[in-house]
């Protein structure tokens, strides 16, 4: 549970200066399940961002156009 905080306070804390973001998921470690990224993605797009994820981009993106990377 305190990661999912820790997740929460990262994305609110980022908003700040973060519009586009890209969020390193692939490969799925195990320490993370599918509820920790849906609350990723629901606190960073409730604020404005754009999220993207390494599995829909592809695991070696371009990160120029990025404003905060989250490597999990």
């Amino acid at each position: 549970m305190n990661r999912i905080f820790s997740f929460i306070f990262l994305a609110v804390l980022s908003l700040s200066f973060a519009n586009w973001v890209l969020v390193d998921d692939a490969p799925f470690c195990g320490h993370h399940d599918r509820y920790t990224y849906q609350v990723l993605w629901d606190s960073l797009t409730a604020h404005g961002a754009t999220v993207n994820f390494t599995t829909d981009v592809g695991r070696f993106p371009d990160l120029s156009g990025y404003d905060l990377v989250i490597l999990m």
